[in-house]
């Protein structure tokens, strides 16, 4: 429940209790990436409230709601700001008056600034010397008004990671501002943001609902949206596809794969989501599992299928933006565009074959690794040597094996999969090392040498990998 109350003083400085106002604001635009839809919410949100404590404006509970096209906060805020009693330093003394005593222009400039006569002006002692100074009792204003002002200021000054600008206009934003909804009580707060005037007015689902919504009450947002076929509510998204999923897993008898990051992802690339399964030709069950994956994970933001042994199977689940009454025809889209993505890993996959991975380490010598430090083939060299070095010291039995290992390590970057697919980097490199006939812990090492990618992965599981990974991060 909303606690919607809060303290002030009265007019005889005896505290009363008065009701929160509800403030709405969303910010409609064009699809936002889906990777910026937390952040920009989470940057509104935040320099909002660091505002309202500014401001000495109370506020109370905050609801967040977001969607690619939306970026939306519901927040109790008080009906006035606290009346603040406010010190201000100007300038020295030697400054603010002349040899007389009069004051200068800048007593009388500074003074002017806070709305007082410069005979209020008094004089405060500091570490440095006598400066002028003033205390102002300054009465709250109306939190309306006062947002009016500042809006848009809050807006246009957003922190945003990757922004652009449109038209002649300076203001940036991830993707162009399309129309402002703000209110406060269900009063429209108003404003005007690079010729967008702010309203009461939200937008439904661009293709299912695409009229324009009138919010009579913030309490009716969620629900007037629903209507019109947008699920603003993040969590009520993800759980949404979430029981999708389970739904469609019971009828096509194999479990998707986890994968919470792709899961928030496409959270944040719908407003209507609908799961669908789809089926692809078993003979791209042949491809490594891996690379499978990554063809439906990040090239079309499917969920890959897999049986209750592990093994691949050839079925996905896309998110839908639209209703189920044209599931099918997504259903048949879905697998036409994967199809042609299988049919591109399978292309490298086959000719990436044609040669011996150790036969590639020579294509590293045209391949710089950075200007001064020269070519990855003598990145490759100086990692061979710092292996053997350590080898010598851990277990020289390795030594052998480990200076193959990092020799092989960066050879697969001149191979077709990881050039189409970066993020496969040394997994391929072990692919194509046990294809060849190298060793398996050799081929092991290859992969896990990148280990850890970041804080908190996983290490290297064998010793040949924990050398070749401390030598290529030397």
């Amino acid at each position: 429940m909303r606690s919607r109350l809060y303290e002030t003083a009265g007019s005889n400085g005896i505290s009363v209790v008065k009701k929160m106002k509800s403030l709405l604001i969303e910010i409609g635009s064009e699809e936002i990436p889906a990777r910026f839809v937390p952040k920009g919410l989470e940057l509104l949100k935040a320099d909002l409230t660091k505002f309202f404590d500014e401001s000495s404006i109370s506020y109370g509970t905050i609801s967040e709601y977001a969607t690619p096209r939306r970026l939306a906060l519901l927040i109790d805020v008080a009906e006035k700001q606290e009346d603040r009693t406010i010190s201000s330093t100007g300038p020295s003394k030697k400054a603010a008056y002349d040899k007389d005593g009069n004051p200068t222009k800048a007593a009388t400039g500074f003074a002017r600034s806070l709305g007082i006569d410069v005979s209020e002006l008094t004089i405060r002692e500091t570490d440095k010397g006598d400066y002028v100074s003033a205390t102002v009792e300054k009465k709250g204003s109306p939190t309306i008004d006062v947002l009016s002002e500042e809006l848009p200021k809050i807006i246009s000054s957003l922190k945003l990671p990757k922004s652009m600008r449109w038209g002649d206009s300076s203001l940036r934003y991830f993707r162009p501002i399309q129309w402002i909804l703000a209110t406060l009580d269900n009063k429209v707060i108003p404003f005007e943001l690079n010729g967008i005037k702010s309203g009461d007015v939200s937008y439904g689902h661009r293709f299912l609902s695409p009229k324009a919504v009138k919010i009579k009450e913030s309490g009716s947002y969620l629900s007037l949206l629903k209507k019109n076929h947008v699920i603003a509510d993040c969590n009520e998204r993800k759980n949404m596809i979430s029981k999708g999923i389970k739904e469609i897993e019971s009828l096509a008898g194999c479990r998707a794969i986890e994968d919470e990051e792709l899961l928030e992802t496409v959270t944040n690339l719908v407003e209507h989501p609908t799961p669908v399964l789809g089926n692809f030709e078993d003979k791209y069950l042949s491809l490594p599992k891996e690379l499978l994956i990554t063809v439906m994970r990040s090239h079309q933001k499917y969920f890959a299928m897999e049986d209750a042994e592990g093994n691949m199977a050839s079925s996905f689940i896309a998110i839908s933006n639209m209703n189920t009454a044209i599931n099918d025809t997504v259903k048949r889209g879905s697998e036409r565009v994967l199809r042609a993505r299988l049919e591109d890993a399978r292309f490298y996959f086959i000719d990436d074959q044609k040669n011996k991975l150790w036969d590639l380490i020579e294509e590293l010598k045209n391949v710089t690794f950075q200007e001064k430090l020269g070519s990855v083939y003598d990145k490759a060299e100086r990692i061979s040597s710092l292996s053997a070095h350590i080898a010598d010291r851990l277990n020289p039995a390795l030594k052998e094996k480990a200076q193959r290992a990092s020799m092989l390590c960066k050879a697969d970057l001149v191979t077709g999969a990881v050039g189409e697919f970066p993020e496969l980097q040394g997994y391929m490199g072990m692919t194509y090392a046990n294809i060849s006939g190298e060793e398996s812990d050799v081929a092991t090492a290859i992969n896990e040498h990148y280990m850890p990618r970041f804080a908190g992965d996983s290490l290297p599981s064998e010793e040949i990998g924990t050398i070749v990974s401390l030598s290529d991060k030397l």
